[in-house]
């Protein structure tokens, strides 16, 4: 298969990192003995779940506003060589 046939996008690095965090965070949390653990008496679970709402969207809003804030330097420059990934 040559490059131009590959229907893949090229994925920034963090974001990357992010989902494979996201899915090892799941991973540990899921586990069997996992379930048996209370703090406060709500399961390790719930407090995971908890953790996943609270803590991605404000890591996506802090990707977004980073994204942005080099896009606005860039631009300001004058400089065109602006990555793809941006």
């Amino acid at each position: 298969m040559s490059a131009k046939d590959n229907n893949w996008f090229k994925m920034p690095f963090r974001e990357g990192f992010l989902i494979i965090l996201i899915v090892l965070f799941l991973i540990v949390f899921m586990l069997p003995w996992s379930y048996d653990v209370t703090i406060l008496n709500i399961s390790l679970v719930a407090w995971a779940g908890l953790a996943l709402q609270l803590v991605i969207p404000i890591l996506a809003l802090i990707l977004t506003w980073e994204k942005k804030n080099v896009r606005k330097s860039v631009n300001k420059g004058g400089n065109s060589n602006i990555p793809e990934d941006l």
